[in-house]
């Protein structure tokens, strides 16, 4: 794990720890566990701030993803036959190889 995945996992140790807190005892956390770096509170604050906006967002906001076009598609020696998920920058999609 790298230190930047380290940083990262810290933060969300101390957001699972203090997300459910009223907000007194909120910052009594924070002010214990973030003690001497400022850094680690500024980016579990800027969260926890972000979440009654978070929260407030109805479900039906998300649009649904338009249809794959590439779906049923030779690309090179494989043809996509159907989507698998969607999750990170790209769909997922099973191939075929035509074999």
């Amino acid at each position: 794990m790298g230190a930047h995945d380290a940083s990262w996992q810290r933060v969300r140790e101390v957001l699972d720890r203090t997300v459910s807190l009223n907000p007194a005892r909120r910052r009594e956390v924070l002010e214990e566990t973030c003690a001497g770096d400022p850094r680690l509170r500024g980016w579990v604050e800027t969260l926890l701030d972000a979440l009654p906006e978070l929260e407030a967002a109805p479900e039906a906001a998300v649009p649904e993803p338009p249809p794959d076009r590439w779906l049923d598609q030779r690309l090179g020696p494989d043809r996509l036959r159907r989507l698998l998920g969607r999750g990170g920058q790209r769909p997922d999609s099973h191939d075929d190889d035509g074999s």
